[in-house]
C-alpha cells in the first residue's frame, strides 16, 4: 500500500472527529477524563478518543486500534 500524505481536508477530518461526539459511545467518565469508542461498519477497525479537562484546557486524543 502507498503511503499518503494527508492533506488539509484529512486534517480537517481528523479535527472534526475528535470534536464531535456524534455516533461515539462514551465508555468511561470520571476525574475530568473521558472515552469514547466508534466501532467503523465497513472494517474491524475500533476508533478511541480521549478527552481531559484539567483546570481551564481540554485535550482530546483520537486513534485507530485493530
Amino acid at each position: 500500500m502507498p503511503v499518503r500524505i494527508p492533506d488539509d481536508s484529512d486534517f480537517s477530518s481528523f479535527k472534526d472527529q475528535c470534536l464531535s461526539t456524534d455516533g461515539w459511545n462514551s465508555r468511561y467518565n470520571k476525574s475530568g477524563v473521558t472515552v469514547w469508542c466508534r466501532e467503523e461498519d465497513s472494517s474491524s477497525v475500533q476508533k478511541i478518543k480521549k478527552s481531559r479537562k484539567d483546570g481551564n484546557i481540554s485535550f482530546q486524543f483520537s486513534r485507530n486500534s485493530c
